[in-house]
């Protein structure tokens, strides 16, 4: 008796095991995806940021500019 209770009782946690493990895959592979999402997101901030900068420092270099032009009349 005790033999055919540890064996329905190891059926049970295989069958536990194996739901686990298919729903880990799952949880791994949205997180795969959510991650690569994030790191394209990051990237195109950063491009974005560095154009910004780019755009704000010609824009001071030619308000300096128009400043010099402006005091020079």
């Amino acid at each position: 008796r005790q033999i055919i209770t540890e064996e329905e009782e190891k059926t049970r946690i295989q069958n536990d095991i194996r739901i686990l493990t298919e729903r880990l895959a799952k949880v791994n592979e949205s997180l795969a995806k959510k991650m690569a999402q994030r790191n394209e997101f990051d990237k195109t901030i950063a491009e974005t940021e560095a154009a910004y900068m780019k755009v704000g420092v010609y824009l001071v270099h030619r308000l300096n500019a128009n400043e010099v032009l402006f005091l020079s009349l």
